[in-house]
């Protein structure tokens, strides 16, 4: 929802430069895969979601991390 409203801002830039349409593409796919790491489309190989997710803590948080630079 966030993302969202951020986005809805951009209305008022005039000249749009490929690197900031880059950033902005980049910035979405890693909310994206943020997302598809929290839920996965198959969970039967696992206990559970905090198995699942305690298993794949240091991609999240890294591309957690990565999101924060951008």
């Amino acid at each position: 929802m966030l993302f969202w409203w951020w986005e809805f801002a951009l209305f008022q830039i005039n000249n749009w430069s490929f690197g900031l349409f880059f950033f902005l593409i980049f910035y979405a796919i890693t909310l994206f895969l943020l997302a598809a790491l929290l839920f996965p489309d198959n969970i039967t190989e696992y206990a559970g979601y905090e198995d699942f997710f305690l298993k794949r803590r240091k991609w999240f948080f890294g591309l957690l991390a990565t999101t924060f630079v951008f």
